[in-house]
């Protein structure tokens, strides 16, 4: 998961759930995912990134329902059941229902661009844009509808895997808390692992015909974190370097020669120069303990 920041939200959602969180929050919610997964299943696709608002009220917040539950002192377990049971159905369409359901491919790619940050979002696939209240979601499906929500608001990326993820969290911590609510009573019920059942890098990787292994994303993070902004000393260099570093990776990240990278990266970030350098030109110490740190980070959200 990653937030990114836009220019209208000003509320901390964790200090915002605290204050005022409820157990009909998180039942509404996973009421709200539950019925989108079907839909997605009735429809024969699957959208598999969630960008989520959370001004008003935040998603799915295990901490606070640990500490609410540690703090309170529950007499009725109507709306733990029915948290569990949901939590339990969306795990279940997990396991056995979302395994052959490809992704949604949208009819022409989406791109935007953040002014103040310079970051990209670029995907050729169906994306869930929603700003979360109490008691009901806006959703941007449109893309007029998507470009405002970029314009316009904090947002943290959820893919499906994350959702599904959390819910057995919450399961768990809510049949640790109170045992008579257990709803695992059967080999279906117990999440698999992402590895057995997330869509694979080749239908995630973005700009496929320059990435490899979901490089994209890698060399997003490089050229947000590692590469110095456009207009200064240096920047060509860090990109060439960065280039034959995915480039000469295992697994590659990046698979075509430097010659049709510089042509990509020059269209889509508006930006010239005349070519890629030589790996031995680009060393540095500095360049190569970023690359490395940056690798560590990938893997992790692996």
């Amino acid at each position: 998961m990653k937030t990114y920041n836009n220019k209208l939200s000003n509320i901390q959602p964790q200090q915002q759930l605290t204050n005022h969180f409820s157990l009909h929050d998180i039942n509404f919610q996973l009421a709200n995912i539950l019925k989108l997964i079907k839909e997605d299943l009735n429809k024969g696709y699957l959208i598999y990134n969630y960008l989520i608002c959370e001004d008003e009220v935040s998603f799915l917040h295990k901490p606070s329902l640990e500490r609410y539950l540690t703090e309170t002192q529950i007499n009725n377990n109507l709306f733990l059941n029915e948290i569990n049971r949901k939590c339990t159905n969306i795990i279940q369409l997990w396991n056995e229902d979302l395994k052959n359901i490809p992704q949604k491919k949208l009819d022409k790619s989406f791109s935007y661009t953040d002014e103040e940050t310079k970051h990209l979002f670029t995907t050729e696939y169906d994306f869930c844009p929603i700003y979360l209240k109490k008691d009901k979601w806006e959703f941007y499906k449109l893309p007029a509808g998507k470009q405002f929500f970029f314009e316009n608001y904090k947002y943290t990326i959820y893919t499906l895997w994350d959702i599904v993820e959390r819910c057995n969290l919450i399961r768990n911590w809510i049949t640790a808390s109170y045992p008579e609510t257990n709803t695992i009573n059967s080999n279906n019920t117990h999440l698999q692992t992402v590895k057995e059942t997330e869509p694979t890098k080749e239908t995630q990787n973005l700009h496929s015909e320059i990435f490899a292994n979901n490089g994209f994303e890698l060399f997003s993070y490089i050229l947000e974190n590692h590469i110095k902004v456009k207009g200064r000393r240096g920047r060509y260099a860090d990109i060439s370097f960065y280039y034959w570093k995915m480039f000469n990776n295992t697994p590659q990240y990046i698979h075509r020669r430097p010659v049709d990278f510089k042509n990509w990266f020059c269209k889509n970030y508006n930006e010239n120069f005349e070519k890629i350098r030589t790996e031995t030109n680009t060393q540095n110490k500095n360049r190569n303990n970023n690359f490395a740190t940056s690798l560590n980070w990938f893997k992790q959200t692996d």
